[in-house]
């Protein structure tokens, strides 16, 4: 197995996923808001009294995916890690993580990962660990097999 491009593949894969996100997101962020605008329409014909200010309309879930997005597009993945840092491919005997953004479970090459932020809570306790290291996750004891 080639790591560094399983690690690419990885890479792309999660830049996909995140992208498709961001699109659900300003697809229904454009509803929102034209239902929002259709809404103040009706309600100033009725009442007369001038339109309300627009409010921003990026809301909180749709600023993260544009943030997961930038960070998945600065994301060098160039070099072979040994201990888990952001941009690491991290194997254990239980379940395989990407760490990079936190998104759900993805496939490649036959095999599921688990994006892992590097801001999330689960973090820290695999940060700086290698191969043959482990860390406890809801109550289990995870072996790291690999780190690339």
């Amino acid at each position: 197995m080639d790591k560094l491009k399983l690690k690419k593949r990885i890479l792309e894969e999660s830049k996909r996923i995140q992208r498709e996100l961001v699109k659900r997101l300003e697809s229904v962020s454009r509803r929102q808001a034209q239902a929002e605008e259709e809404g103040a329409a009706n309600l100033t014909a009725l009442s007369r009294e001038p339109e309300p200010e627009p409010q921003n309309r990026l809301f909180p879930r749709l600023a993260d995916a544009l943030e997961g997005l930038a960070t998945l597009e600065k994301l060098a993945v160039e070099a072979l890690h040994e201990r888990v840092a952001p941009g690491s491919v991290v194997l254990t005997d239980v379940r395989n993580f990407f760490v990079a953004v936190s998104l759900a479970e993805f496939s490649v090459e036959g095999q599921t990962y688990l994006g892992l932020s590097p801001e999330s809570p689960a973090y820290p306790e695999r940060a700086h660990k290698r191969q043959g290291d482990t860390f406890r996750l809801g109550g289990a004891v995870h072996r790291i097999e690999d780190v690339f």
